[in-house]
């Protein structure tokens, strides 16, 4: 058992004011495993021309094994928390392993009118609704329509883990 690394990024809503990275850079430092802090996003690149039309934020970060003990059920927990002081338009997070591999996991904010309602479940998407996103596993596209087909091997269960979680 060893290292894990989740690394990922939060994409605004498009027109979202400069204040986009405000509760990020609010969080300071988590001393609750696992840790989300401030320092681990890049918050520097917030200013055009330095991006078009939409903020993206970066997100990285090293666990010792995450994957065991509900460390990722804590993890997107806050995760979650943190996505809902965002105006976002998407998230996507990679969870790569030493032993059991690597995991994608992604969040699209329903807008209003729900532009992905009538497709979250066709075979292209595969999205998981929610109150306030729709959730997916494998590899996407910004929209969140599935790259290649969805396998179990591509779908986190590792300590009895189950989206939508429970707290």
């Amino acid at each position: 058992m060893g290292l894990s690394i989740l690394s990922g990024y939060i994409l605004s809503r498009y027109g979202e004011p400069d204040t986009f990275g405000s509760p990020i850079k609010a969080m300071g430092i988590d001393t609750q495993f696992p840790f989300l802090s401030a320092g681990m996003f890049n918050l520097e690149v917030l200013e055009r021309p330095q991006f078009y039309d939409q903020r993206v934020i970066s997100f990285a970060a090293t666990y010792k094994n995450i994957e065991y003990e509900n460390g990722v059920t804590m993890f997107f927990l806050k995760w979650e928390t943190l996505l809902h002081q965002l105006n976002f338009d998407t998230a996507q997070l990679e969870l790569q392993t030493e032993v059991m591999g690597t995991y994608r996991f992604f969040w699209k904010h329903r807008s209003h009118p729900d532009t992905l309602q009538s497709r979250f479940q066709d075979e292209t998407f595969q999205l998981i609704q929610t109150q306030d996103w729709y959730f997916g596993y494998g590899y996407r596209t910004k929209s969140g329509a599935l790259i290649t087909p969805l396998t179990d091997d591509q779908i986190f269960s590792a300590d009895g883990f189950t989206y939508p979680m429970t707290q």
